[in-house]
């Protein structure tokens, strides 16, 4: 349990270092909710509406890639595109 905790503390304190490598280096829509939840104290609420956009321009991109034969995983995502 220890040591569960501690790697989650090091992704939360150094997300750089951490979480932002490889494949989610260049998902600036990820980083801008993580970093938005971040900042919340524990009695605030999070931005809803930001975050929905963040996802939707996620998705847009996917679906871009996709269109260019860049990507295929956006399909899946696209069929609950509505339920946002």
């Amino acid at each position: 349990m220890d040591e569960v905790r501690d790697i989650k503390t090091k992704c939360i304190n150094s997300p750089e270092a951490f979480l932002w490598r490889t494949t989610t280096a260049a998902v600036e829509p990820v980083k801008q909710i993580f970093y938005s939840i971040q900042k919340l104290a524990y009695a605030d609420r999070p931005d809803y509406e930001f975050i929905r956009q963040q996802l939707l321009q996620l998705l847009q991109t996917e679906e871009e890639k996709e269109v260019h034969g860049d990507n295929k995983g956006a399909s899946a995502v696209r069929k609950e595109k509505d339920d946002f």
